[in-house]
């Protein structure tokens, strides 16, 4: 069954993507999500924002993917992550 691809007619979607290859196999259900809706998506522009790669692209458990898989544009930014910086507020403030 080949479902219908959706047209974005021009418009531009962006993607929020925690996991996006290389992924370990623990990851592989989070990263496929995102990579199906990639694959039926046409005429627009996808663009994903993901975190930096954890792992060589020979070892990740989607190694046969090619990317980008339906010439989207991947940015890769450093993650940041907010309850770290609140536990890191919380000791100071006890020190005091």
């Amino acid at each position: 069954m080949n479902p219908a691809k959706a047209d974005l007619k021009g418009k531009k979607i962006l993607f929020i993507a925690s996991f996006y290859p290389p992924v370990a196999s623990t990851n592989v259900p989070g990263a496929m999500r995102t990579i199906k809706f990639l694959r039926n998506i046409e005429n627009g522009e996808c663009h994903v924002l993901t975190t930096p790669p954890v792992m060589p692209e020979a070892d990740s458990a989607l190694k046969h993917l090619t990317l980008p898989v339906n010439n989207e544009v991947i940015h890769r930014v450093a993650d940041f992550d907010i309850f770290k910086v609140l536990l890191s507020i919380r000791a100071r403030l006890k020190a005091l």
